[in-house]
């Protein structure tokens, strides 16, 4: 009842025309229903009062049309002096976000500034109306050294969806370092120049919690739009520390973002698209290792093996013992048809200490490539050894049998074959052994 209350109580203070025009179609309504003849002028009243009343609750905030966009609201209380300024402010947010082509992606909306008095207000409406963020708080005018200025005192309440959840503190943080140290005053003898500051405060903000949603929702295309923008804005930036944090934890989640869009093309076998976005993460001060390895994969997908070859090399010379290094040096000499350097280097994966390498995709990796051409039996006998070391060891041993059979007498896979017939002996000796001890 309280809520209700909340509710309806600045509807009664300050829009009493659209309460005359509520209780006009109660009226009607309760006339209807008795039988009761009613002059068709009341009709067009109540029909007049319902419009004004839907007017008033989509013009206040009270009722929202759902969007597919990123909803921003905001509920900014203001005084007598201040008003005006934040009509300006919201005009000019407007206008640069569309400067920066993003109202395709993102909405502004400003609502009623008796809707939001306390966080709990605050998360009950964005809940409600299934916003993603709101910018609430109050714009006041005071004098300050003799100077009349208008000051922003603002909170965030935003969407938190599960990968945010999981890095909320570290999003709190950057958040803080992103907007909490700016300026939000508006000296009145100075405003054009300070607007755009207090503008380009909010396009910041609304930016950098806007992207890092889309990068936690998967909607990477609309992510990196934004953290470009965000860097757009940067340029000409001259607080030292919002650049500080923008080479840092931005480009890190610009990096994030394009690695992750990355992965995604290549497995929906995009591949020139999970190239291009690859390719973009050369540009920024990362560990370049895994990026050359994806890059090396890539280029044989597309045909280029000397391509494939120089980033593997490049891999390499940043780690020459990492398996992937091992990985991709025995699938290049099985390429090469030379089975005793290929079966050398699975050997050196086997040996690895831990094995950082994606174990699921590389054996997916190896069956396609059995697939497409059965004749090639290296690659269902380094499915077998990956299987048999790391992942699935009854598989790895069927996979080896089958090699084993398979490889009869060719000359070329000897080597291998007695790997393969070794490893065999070794299971079924450890077996035997584990069986004794038991009858023991």
């Amino acid at each position: 009842m309280n809520n209700l209350f909340d509710w309806v109580q600045p509807f009664l203070k300050r829009n009493w025309r659209s309460f005359l025009g509520l209780i006009v179609v109660i009226i009607l309504l309760i006339l209807t229903c008795f039988n009761l003849n009613v002059p068709y002028r009341l009709y067009v009243i109540a029909g007049l009062g319902f419009i004004w009343i839907l007017y008033w609750l989509i013009k206040s905030g009270r009722f929202l049309i759902p969007t597919s966009k990123y909803s921003i609201v905001f509920c900014i209380k203001t005084d007598e002096n201040s008003a005006d300024q934040y009509k300006k402010m919201f005009y000019k947010l407007q206008n640069e976000l569309d400067i920066l082509n993003l109202t395709k992606s993102v909405k502004l909306i400003d609502v009623s500034s008796d809707i939001i008095n306390n966080t709990k207000q605050a998360a009950r409406y964005r809940e409600s109306q299934n916003i993603d963020l709101i910018i609430w708080g109050s714009s006041f005018s005071e004098t300050r050294n003799g100077k009349s200025i208008v000051n922003f005192n603002l909170r965030y309440t935003f969407r938190i969806n599960k990968r945010l959840n999981e890095k909320l503190k570290l999003f709190i943080s950057d958040l803080s370092l992103a907007v909490g140290t700016k300026d939000w005053t508006i000296n009145l003898d100075n405003t054009l120049f300070d607007e755009i500051k207090v503008v380009n405060n909010f396009i910041e903000a609304c930016i950098f919690i806007a992207s890092v949603h889309f990068l936690t929702d998967y909607k990477l295309e609309d992510a990196i739009k934004l953290f470009a923008a965000l860097k757009l804005k940067m340029i000409n930036v001259e607080d030292d520390n919002f650049k500080k944090f923008a080479k840092g934890r931005i480009n890190a989640l610009i990096v994030e973002t394009y690695f992750l869009l990355g992965m995604i093309e290549t497995e929906n076998k995009n591949y020139r698209l999970a190239k291009k976005y690859f390719l973009e993460l050369l540009k920024y001060s990362i560990k370049k290792f895994r990026l050359y390895a994806y890059l090396a994969k890539l280029e044989y997908l597309l045909g280029n093996l000397n391509k494939a070859k120089q980033y593997s090399e490049e891999a390499s010379k940043i780690d020459k013992n990492h398996p992937v290094i091992y990985a991709n040096t025995a699938f290049f000499r099985i390429l090469e048809r030379d089975y005793d350097k290929a079966l050398y280097w699975y050997k050196r994966i086997t040996a690895s200490k831990s094995i950082d390498l994606d174990v699921p995709g590389f054996l997916e990796f190896l069956s396609d490539k059995y697939s497409e051409n059965k004749k090639e039996l290296a690659f269902l006998f380094a499915a077998g050894i990956i299987n048999y070391f790391f992942y699935d060891r009854k598989k790895g041993l069927s996979d080896l049998s089958n090699f084993i059979r398979r490889a009869g007498d060719k000359q070329q896979y000897i080597s291998m074959k007695e790997y393969a017939e070794e490893l065999k002996e070794r299971y079924k000796q450890k077996k035997s052994k584990t069986r004794t001890v038991h009858k023991i």
